[in-house]
């Protein structure tokens, strides 16, 4: 029976019919109803939590709100809002009632249920898939008399690993359903069978599409089972993602191995593994398998079930290893056979934590957004989607960071002007003095104003235009303090929850400084975009990092959207391919193109700002505009022919051949020294494995160098080798995964030319970018704050809080990005005079004395590159430079545009431990110079000593 009454926030009203309530009867119900609401909040503490963000992103926005008011009545955080729809009026302490209560929604993505379990088979003589619980389960209960028959499903003899569903009566032909088949099992026809027969304590296990056809003939009207007297079927749900149309799955395994080999599949952390007789394994990726349902059964796109919400109880392997299961269990009848089994010692039980549930919740969800659109935003082709940044300011992750928009103000300056060159590329530098970490947060917010202010007051299609911001938002603390490995190094470098203190992305004072200028000048829409590959995407960077919070605020509404410029990882026919722009440090030819989203042209933007920080990352790439703006414009994932971003890390296996080299530095080049690559296998030596072909996904290489000729024959010995790398192939190449971000121990070879190989490429895409968006009419700028950097090996949390009190702004990438690095890194002298010594003193330290060396630092190749590429310069004394001067002091009166460093504060930056050279002097040097081959496998010292990406991607 439903209650007349809402909460005592919003007092409804009795029925006419009914006598008045007198004031004391009036409290004796409320305080019932919130005794009775507090013991909903306790039922759901047990299950995975959930915020109004889930009501709203589900419900509300999608506009399947029936405007009951249930979610208002129930919770004192929830309001009417002026459209007449519930907003959040407080705080939510994620209950989870809102949601689950709702009559919209479709509940908890896993179904109700009472507890989870983690469960493994103790019986004797048991083996099963993964912990074996369905087998010893159904055993148990034949052997406890509480059911006399199950149906289950095993190999068909006539025709492997088709289903062939059958009734077993003992347990020997329970023991011959074991493992698990990924196909459709027409289970139904026997067990109506069964009943006909006679049986009436039956069990049956099946997914959760059989499960509803069973209980429509269970329960309802025209159910051919109503009714029968003492019938009682035990359900054991599947969790299932898909079931395989079984012919389309074998043609697939079959190119793996012989069918009649295979032993076992099973589906295991995104991959569908096959064992064969041999006692080989193998693996195909389950989205390879389930991309536009290659192999899966059609019906499979409609069903929204992922953990068979009507079973009893409902098994499977999510959120848990190789050797167990993991059960949830539904009804009293599940919940019985659980305790019996476990109590007759056949099966081994714990309760199921939060952490081990959410990879399940992650999957449900999944199943049921198949096909739909988040948020029920429509997407239009050639468009961002917007967001409201509201709708994505909650915390779905639990971690809320530290913001004082408090602080945000502004502060006055001094202009110094540092040199007038009207013709020369405008850059404008800021200078703080050194302050509290209160006074540090008001310098982003005014340094950032300012500077915006100043360098865009004349640009008058800002008035009216719309611009897009890009911050640098590559990473976001949450991610990090959840993982207790990770927490330490997050304070030892000084990071903390204020998100204006942190340096692994651009401080939202930073952020608000830069919007709110540009809205002061006039601009009348503002897209803040970003994509992220971590859990939780781009709404969660958003939050985490603070974003969401400030632009939540009503000055935003309707001016300023976030968009996720990736979202949903749209075809390959939302992008526009557009060629790398090519410059003299080239090594290969496999990554030649890049696709940026068709939006950033077809938006038409007036202007693309970028909001960066000033952080060195590992091997000398260092953080600003031009790196922050080009690395993340190709999709996320493979989508067509286009393959993921994270493949611009790749260092083609080409580059070690002799032809390639030749191509490269000309036909009369001969090297002294060769490299080879080769596979290396996780399994003892067999001669046979010789005419076996080692996939990608499982093969590791060694790059491995030697002399190349001795007396006109080529020498067989190796001296020396890196460690084991990744390989994939992408574009039809053969290249090594030398991205630091995911592996310790990188050598000083691969390392090198892969880092240098990186930043031409970012450099070449950043390039093409600028060109492309002002042939479509949009400018880009940026500005890059030090007040908070970064300084040391990094990338992210690896590398040291900087406070070094300056930020640089400007149309011209490489005069910005010159500025910069004259400030971070210059003592007596620019970031030429500083990154030629580091050079020199990493030369003495290996006993190398190649002069190439020295001139790669000395004409700041990556810097020269960008600058070749974008026609600007990188003199100084030709770049029209004006100081900003909040210190106010007389003490930089003269500044010189040759001594910038003397705006920082403190010390100079940290150089990473890594030479400085471009990629085809450093394969030219492997090759040819006898102290470079000698120490060409020297482990770098890194502080990455934890993957931090581990498949992110997919």
């Amino acid at each position: 029976m439903k209650s007349r009454f809402t909460s005592n926030k919003s007092r409804g009203y009795f029925n006419a019919s009914y006598c008045k309530p007198t004031w004391l009867e009036l409290v004796a119900v409320d305080n019932l109803i919130a005794a009775n609401i507090d013991m909903q909040k306790k039922r759901l503490e047990g299950k995975f939590k959930t915020t109004f963000t889930l009501l709203r992103k589900k419900v509300i926005d999608t506009n399947a709100c029936i405007k009951c008011g249930k979610c208002v009545a129930l919770c004192d955080a929830i309001g009417w809002g002026k459209d007449g729809k519930p907003v959040l009026v407080g705080k939510c302490i994620a209950c989870g009632l809102c949601y689950y209560q709702c009559p919209v929604t479709p509940g908890s993505p896993l179904g109700d249920f009472k507890l989870a379990y983690v469960t493994r088979s103790k019986a004797p003589g048991i083996e099963g898939q993964n912990g074996a619980t369905v087998t010893t389960l159904l055993s148990d209960m034949l052997a406890s008399g509480a059911i006399e028959a199950t149906v289950v499903t095993r190999h068909d003899p006539a025709k492997p690993w088709h289903p062939l569903p059958y009734v077993a009566t003992t347990e020997e032909e329970i023991l011959a359903s074991k493992g698990t088949i990924y196909a459709h099992s027409p289970v139904v026809p026997v067990l109506v069978d069964a009943v006909n027969k006679g049986m009436r304590k039956i069990a049956v296990v099946a997914t959760p599409c059989k499960i509803a056809a069973i209980k429509e003939l269970l329960d309802s009207k025209a159910g051919v089972l109503a009714g029968i007297d003492g019938l009682s079927i035990f359900i054991v749900g599947l969790f299932c993602s898909e079931s395989f149309d079984v012919e389309r799955l074998l043609d697939q395994v079959s190119s793996m191995a012989n069918v009649a080999d295979v032993t076992k599949m099973n589906i295991s952390h995104g991959m569908l593994w096959i064992h064969t007789k041999d006692g080989g394994k193998d693996s195909i990726p389950l989205s390879k398998l389930t991309q536009d349902f290659v192999c899966t059964s059609g019906s499979c796109e409609a069903c929204d079930d992922f953990a068979a919400e009507h079973a009893d109880v409902s098994i499977g392997s999510v959120g848990t290893d190789a050797r167990h299961n993991m059960v949830l269990v539904r009804t009293d009848a599940g919940q019985g056979a659980i305790d019996g089994a476990a109590s007759r010692g056949r099966l081994e039980v714990r309760q199921a934590t939060k952490e081990e549930l959410k990879p399940l919740v992650d999957l449900a969800w999944g199943k049921k957004e198949r096909g739909t659109i988040p948020e029920g935003v429509p997407a239009v082709p050639g468009k961002f989607r917007e967001h409201d940044p509201q709708s994505w300011n909650a915390d779905d992750f639990e971690y809320t960071p530290e913001i004082h928009p408090e602080l945000y103000n502004r502060v006055e300056y001094k202009e110094h002007v540092v040199n007038a060159k009207q013709d020369g590329p405008r850059v404008l530098v800021a200078r703080v003095p050194g302050g509290s970490r209160a006074e540090m947060t008001t310098y982003n917010y005014s340094t950032a104003y300012d500077l915006t202010r100043e360098l865009l007051k004349d640009f008058t299609r800002l008035k009216g235009g719309k611009v897009f911001v890009k911050p640098n938002n590559t990473g976001f603390v949450g991610i990090f303090k959840h993982n207790p490995k990770l927490k330490p190094i997050l304070e030892k470098n000084g990071i903390t929850d204020d998100a204006d203190h942190q340096p692994i992305a651009t401080q939202p004072s930073t952020l608000q400084g830069a919007v709110d200028a540009l809205l002061d000048l006039g601009a009348a829409k503002i897209h803040i975009g970003e994509n992220m590959l971590w859990d939780g995407g781009t709404p969660r960077a958003f939050y985490e990092t603070g974003y969401a919070e400030v632009f939540s605020k009503a000055k935003y509404q309707g001016r300023v959207f976030f968009v996720d410029f990736c979202e949903d990882d749209p075809p390959a026919s939302e992008y526009r391919k557009v060629a790398i722009k090519k410059g003299k440090c080239d090594i290969g030819d496999y990554y030649t193109h890049f696709y940026p989203p068709r939006a950033f042209f077809e938006e038409k933007y007036d202007l693309v700002f970028i909001a960066s920080i000033a952080k060195c990352h590992n091997c000398t790439l260092y953080s600003l505009t031009t790196k922050n703006f080009s690395v993340s414009m190709n999709p996320r994932k493979k989508t067509g022919k286009i393959e993921p971003r994270w493949h611009i890390h790749g260092l083609p296996i080409d580059a070690f051949r002799k032809e390639y080299l030749e191509g490269l530095l000309g036909p009369g080049f001969r090297r002294k020294y060769q490299y080879l690559v080769r596979e290396s296998y996780n399994h003892d030596w067999d001669a046979n494995l010789k005419t076996k072909t080692v996939k990608p996904d499982k093969a590791r290489v060694l790059l491995s160098g030697r002399l190349a000729n001795a007396l006109g024959k080529a020498l067989p010995a190796t001296f020396h080798s890196s460690g084991l790398m990744k390989w994939y192939k992408s574009y039809g190449k053969r290249v090594l995964n030398v991205d630091p971000h995911h592996w310790a121990g990188i050598s000083l070879l691969p390392a090198v030319l892969g880092m240098g190989y990186l930043i031409a490429r970012h450099v070449g895409m950043y390039a093409a970018m600028v060109d492309a968006l002002k042939e479509n009419g949009t400018e880009v700028a940026g500005i890059v704050t030090g007040i908070v950097g970064q300084e040391g090996d990094g990338p992210l949390i690896y590398g040291n809080v900087k406070y070094s009190g300056f930020a640089a702004a400007g149309f011209d990438a490489a005069a910005v990005e010159k500025v910069c690095l004259d400030i971070m890194f210059g003592d007596g002298g620019g970031f030429q005079k500083a990154i030629v010594d580091f050079q020199q003193g990493l030369m003495d330290r290996f006993g190398i004395k190649n002069p190439e060396l020295l001139a790669e630092a000395r004409r700041m190749w990556s810097l020269e590159l960008l600058a070749d590429l974008t026609g600007s310069t990188l003199d100084n004394s030709s770049m029209d430079i004006k100081l900003l001067d909040y210190a106010k002091e007389d003490d930089l009166h003269g500044l010189t545009a040759e001594h910038l460093f003397k705006v920082r504060l403190g010390k100079p930056y940290t150089f990473s431990e890594s030479f400085y050279c471009s990629p085809n002097t450093w394969l030219k040097l492997a090759h040819s110079d006898d102290d470079l081959f000698r120490n060409a496998f020297w482990f770098t010292t890194k502080t990455i000593e934890i993957p931090l990406i581990p498949d992110v991607v997919g």
